[in-house]
């Protein structure tokens, strides 16, 4: 339903004022430094194609946050996270960086396909999220252990497959043409994806196996160090060879799956890896373009996203200083934007957190299906012990908040008619 959510409510959002805000162009043509200035509800518009292109990506950083969240936010907060995420928080971030009078792209911000303007993005908010949200209840024991839920290994798996697939649409396809130079831009990106990914998930198999001690890979290791790789050198793909992008996806693996136990010992729970990779592996690639890209001088008659070369290209490190600004800005416009949607969902609809009453079998409370969507929650009792429950979800709200909210959940039901 998340998923389906994302489509549904993204376009909607990013047809009403989240194209306007990227790419939107005023009467004389042009916008300004930080926001669009037209196009609102694609009124006086006839770029339709890209339009439809850049709602992909819009719909990508929404959807990235929904891993980071699951079990414990209400689905209809989750709904309006999405849609302020694609009116409002990524077009300005896509903006600066992609629409050709963006602050960032006016500095020379490289980011071909979208490490940084997608996935930091939609990762950002995603901890930002997982920190405000707290962990759902019981994934860290007393001791401090994180024993999560696992879904099953053949569908995780099956989803990384299907990612690794459509990662070369993304990436090949940004370069959005495929005549005057287009077409080698387009292979170069695909090549350097390729060999990003390859090394990601052998960098990933030798991980596995180091931290069992030579007992076993573990599956979600893989898929975690393979996605990392594929998102670090999304920024990169069309600006490196592709020995190159080898080595940018294998040190995106590296980080990401190195960042895993730091969070777990933060106690912040993340369900399905969306920080390490979309985040920490986003924020490396977005910073190695800065030392991997090509000099353009040498790339004679061939058109290349970057301006200046990176570091071990000649640079004098001119982009790595844009590239690191651009994550900074990042960071402090998500988490900005997310703090102020947070306390007034909060203060006006009762907060993002599903009560702690309603932890349990959340999505038979919140998302009825066939026969159950005529069962009538009046006959749902709570016990005496249910004032004493435990929140687990206290997050940055505090636990008086969550406590406060569970009580009235409590009232609510105990308020209701009882079934003779």
């Amino acid at each position: 339903m998340k998923n389906m959510s994302d489509m549904a409510v993204c376009c909607v959002g990013f047809w009403l004022t989240g194209w306007a805000l990227a790419f939107g162009l005023n009467a004389d043509g042009k916008s300004g430094a930080f926001a669009g200035e037209g196009g609102f509800l694609l009124i006086g518009e006839d770029r339709y194609a890209d339009f439809m292109f850049q709602y992909a990506f819009a719909a990508t950083a929404a959807t990235i946050v929904s891993g980071a969240v699951v079990g414990r936010i209400r689905f209809k907060h989750y709904v309006l996270l999405a849609f302020v995420m694609t009116s409002a928080i990524y077009p300005i971030v896509a903006h600066a960086g992609w629409s050709t009078s963006g602050f960032l792209s006016q500095m020379g911000f490289v980011d071909f396909a979208g490490s940084c303007v997608v996935h930091v993005t939609g990762g950002a908010v995603g901890l930002f999220a997982s920190l405000w949200l707290g962990p759902r209840p019981g994934v860290f024991r007393e001791n401090g252990e994180y024993a999560p839920q696992r879904s099953s290994p053949t569908q995780a798996l099956m989803g990384t497959i299907c990612l690794w697939y459509s990662w070369f649409s993304f990436n090949a396809g940004s370069s959005q043409a495929l005549t005057a130079g287009g077409a080698i831009v387009a292979s170069r990106a695909a090549a350097s994806t390729l060999m990003a990914s390859g090394s990601g998930f052998l960098v990933s198999m030798v991980w596995s196996w180091a931290r069992s001690k030579g007992q076993h890979i573990d599956v979600f290791d893989s898929a975690t160090g393979l996605l990392a790789g594929l998102v670090a050198v999304t920024a990169s793909c069309a600006s490196v060879e592709p020995w190159e992008g080898l080595i940018i996806g294998g040190l995106g693996a590296v980080a990401a799956l190195a960042s895993v136990p730091l969070l777990e010992r933060l106690r912040i729970d993340d369900a399905v890896a969306v920080i390490p990779v979309h985040l920490v592996a986003g924020a490396v690639g977005t910073l190695l373009v800065g030392f991997f890209a090509n000099d353009p001088a040498t790339k004679a008659g061939q058109p290349v996203p970057q301006g200046v070369a990176g570091l071990f290209h000649g640079g004098d490190g001119q982009l790595l200083g844009v590239q690191a600004l651009a994550l900074v800005f990042v960071l402090a416009w998500t988490g900005a934007c997310f703090l102020i949607l947070a306390l007034v969902v909060e203060r006006c609809l009762g907060g993002l957190r599903v009560p702690a009453l309603d932890q349990s079998k959340l999505d038979e409370r919140e998302i009825a299906s066939g026969q159950q969507s005529h069962r009538q929650h009046s006959s749902t009792r709570v016990g005496p012990a249910a004032n004493g429950q435990a929140v687990a979800g206290a997050g940055l709200r505090g636990r008086t908040a969550a406590s406060a909210s569970a009580k009235a959940a409590e009232n609510k039901v105990a308020a209701l008619p009882t079934e003779a």
